[in-house]
C-alpha cells in the first residue's frame, strides 16, 4: 500500500486555522504549543515538522489571512463595475473577514500585536508593519476611489486624504465595536458606515 500523501500546505492552513480558534478561546498569551496541536488533531512532535514555534504560527495566520482578504477583493474588483459597488463589497469583505463569530481575527490581531510589543518580539513586529498594512490597503481604496471621479460616480476629490479618511473611520468604528460588541452588529456597521460614506462622495446628478 502506497504511503498516504500530505499536502504540506493544507496541513500548515489547517493548523493555523485549528490555532485562531484556540487564539479565540485562550487569548494568545494562554495558548501553548500542545493547545493548538490538540485543535489541529495532531502530536505536539508533528506540530513542528510544520512550525518552528508559536510565533511562527502567530506569522503565518497573519500572511494567510491578508493573502485571502487580498485574492477576495480582487475577485471583486473584477467582477463589479460600478465604483461604489466595488467599495461596498470592498468593505463587506473585510469586515466579515476580520469580524465573524467562530474567529473574530480583528481582536486576534490585537491580542498578538500587544504581544510583540510586550515581549519586545522583533519578528512579530516586523510582520506587523502597520504602515506597510496600511499603505496596501490605502492604495486599492484609492484606485477604487479614481476610477469613481473617471466614471462620473464620485465627485472629484484628493483621493489619498479620502482613503485615509475612510480607512480611519473604519478603523475608529471596527475598535470601538470590538470593545462593545452590543453597540450593533457587523452587518449593521457595514450597511451604515457605507450609506453615510458613499453619500459623501457620490457626484451630484443635476435635472
Amino acid at each position: 500500500m502506497a504511503p498516504k500523501i500530505v499536502d504540506r500546505e493544507e496541513k500548515k492552513r489547517e493548523i493555523v486555522m485549528a490555532a485562531m480558534e484556540v487564539f479565540s478561546e485562550k487569548g494568545v498569551a494562554n495558548t501553548k504549543m500542545i493547545d493548538i496541536a490538540r485543535a489541529a488533531g495532531i502530536g505536539k512532535g508533528t506540530i513542528y515538522e510544520y512550525f518552528k514555534n508559536k510565533d511562527d504560527i502567530f506569522i503565518n495566520l497573519f500572511e494567510l489571512h491578508f493573502t485571502e482578504i487580498g485574492n477576495a477583493a480582487a475577485e471583486v474588483m473584477g467582477r463589479y463595475d460600478d465604483p461604489a459597488e466595488i467599495l461596498q463589497q470592498f468593505v463587506e469583505i473585510t469586515v466579515s473577514f476580520l469580524i465573524n463569530e467562530d474567529h473574530n481575527f480583528a481582536e486576534i490581531m490585537l491580542d498578538i500585536w500587544a504581544e510583540g510589543i510586550r515581549e519586545h518580539n522583533e519578528e512579530i513586529n516586523r510582520v506587523f508593519n502597520l504602515d506597510a498594512v496600511y499603505s496596501q490597503y490605502r492604495d486599492v481604496i484609492i484606485q477604487i476611489l479614481q476610477d469613481g471621479v473617471d466614471k462620473g460616480t464620485f465627485c472629484s476629490m484628493d483621493t489619498t486624504f479620502t482613503a485615509s479618511l475612510f480607512i480611519g473611520a473604519l478603523d475608529g468604528i471596527l475598535l470601538q465595536w470590538l470593545m462593545r460588541k452590543d453597540l450593533f452588529d457587523s452587518a449593521t456597521l457595514t450597511d451604515n458606515f457605507m450609506k453615510i460614506f458613499i453619500n459623501g462622495i457620490k457626484k451630484e446628478v443635476v435635472k
